[in-house]
């Protein structure tokens, strides 16, 4: 979950709070194990509080920020953060993927600096539409996942190494904390 939020932090602006906390949520439910990695498990608690408490209209949950009372009040957090996963898993997931295009277009619109109500009204369209769709998500109960397989790891011993001199380190630090826009300490360390 936590790691999430640091690769989206390096990665994008302007995430809307429901999209960072439902993808990390998403993500973080992912398990690992062999060779094998399940992404979008299932999140019972979440989907169990939702399905209890009943979705947030679809605005409110757009809207929120670290401010909101769906966001600060612990009650109304739990409510946030369970709708905020099933309408990421449902955008990615369901009908084998075919909103996920939504999502990139979202971000793709709030990196341009549309505002945010009108990038999510022409990224989804509708919200009545999504909410009416959001609530037969969360009732129908089927809840896919995605199987990925990868390699084992590689043998170790297959690959040379060496020290690296004081300069060529002070060089991958420096490219390192230049993208992550930390400019004035990459200068020293490349300068």
């Amino acid at each position: 979950h936590e790691y999430f939020h640091l690769v989206a932090s390096l990665n994008f602006r302007n995430v809307p709070l429901w999209l960072n906390e439902g993808l990390a949520d998403f993500y973080g439910n992912t398990a690992i194990i062999g060779n094998q990695a399940r992404i979008g498990n299932l999140s019972r608690n979440q989907l169990e509080h939702l399905q209890r408490q009943g979705p947030l209209p679809l605005d409110e949950l757009l809207a929120a920020d670290r401010d909101s009372p769906h966001y600060q009040d612990s009650e109304k957090a739990a409510l946030f953060y369970s709708q905020s996963w099933a309408l990421v898993h449902y955008l990615l997931l369901a009908e084998d993927g075919a909103h996920a295009h939504r999502l990139w277009q979202l971000l793709e619109l709030l990196a341009h600096d549309v505002p945010a109500l009108e990038a999510h009204r022409r990224a989804l369209g509708d919200f009545r539409t999504w909410e009416a769709r959001l609530r037969r998500y969360v009732s129908g109960g089927e809840f896919p996942s995605l199987a990925l397989k990868f390699e084992p790891a590689p043998d170790l011993q297959a690959y040379s190494s060496r020290v690296l001199s004081g300069a060529e380190t002070a060089a991958v630090r420096g490219d390192f904390l230049l993208h992550a826009g930390r400019l004035s300490e990459a200068r020293a360390l490349l300068e």
